[in-house]
């Protein structure tokens, strides 16, 4: 994948197939829990959101090992009860790391749970929850790639053109702003913080741009990301 690739795909797999061995497990897992968020609205089961809640901490070293370990047991064990994509987009959720597969070739594939997760909310958000869905259509598929091939834009940034903060572009207001939208989701403050920035003599383009543009931004978006001090 090229650069190109990266910033034009509208197929979240070759991206994360991309991030293998170059992103950390709570990336990862803040990607899953981003596309959760996606179908929020259809995870009307408060286990599961419990589950991507609870992903979520961990990602941010509020919760513990065990609870994570306790809530994954119980995603499985609960499996049958609860509604199919729904509740598999929340198992893996919780479960990032990556996971060695066959590939129908009989060459050993490496993917993360995190693109199972994907493909859980995609069925989701597609309308496919009843017990024999019918498969997607050519643009649902399409417009849930591209949405998730976002998310994925907004967590890593560019991985061929990393970016550094300058210590004088985090002045106590940027520090402020990113945190409360971080801790908030206001991701509607973005822009805010994109003029924070600029007041404060950032004259990157990738940062700015990013905090101005609409669309879907999440937890780990990587501009918070390095202010805040998080990978």
């Amino acid at each position: 994948m090229t650069e190109a690739d990266w910033l034009g795909s509208d197929d979240p797999q070759p991206m994360l197939e991309l991030l293998h061995d170059k992103c950390s497990d709570r990336k990862l897992r803040l990607f899953a829990c981003a596309c959760c968020r996606c179908i929020w609205h259809l995870l009307t089961d408060q286990r599961i959101r419990d589950a991507v809640e609870i992903s979520e901490r961990y990602a941010d070293k509020a919760a513990t090992d065990k609870e994570l370990v306790a809530k994954a047991s119980q995603m499985l064990e609960e499996s049958w009860g609860l509604s199919g994509d729904r509740s598999d987009a929340a198992y893996y959720a919780v479960n990032p790391c990556w996971d060695n597969a066959y590939c129908e070739d009989g060459f050993m594939a490496t993917s993360p749970y995190s693109w199972s997760a994907a493909l859980s909310c995609a069925n989701e958000a597609s309308g496919n929850v009843s017990g024999r869905p019918s498969p997607p259509s050519i643009d649902e598929v399409v417009a849930e790639g591209r949405n998730q091939c976002s998310l994925l834009r907004c967590i890593f940034g560019n991985p061929f053109r990393p970016v550094a903060i300058a210590s004088s572009w985090h002045t106590s207001t940027v520090g402020q702003l990113a945190q409360a939208i971080y801790d908030e989701r206001a991701f509607d403050r973005l822009p805010i913080l994109g003029d924070a920035l600029e007041d404060a003599g950032c004259d990157n383009g990738d940062i700015l741009s990013h905090c101005r543009e609409p669309g879907a931004h999440a937890r780990g978006c990587w501009p918070l990301d390095l202010i805040l001090g998080k990978s």
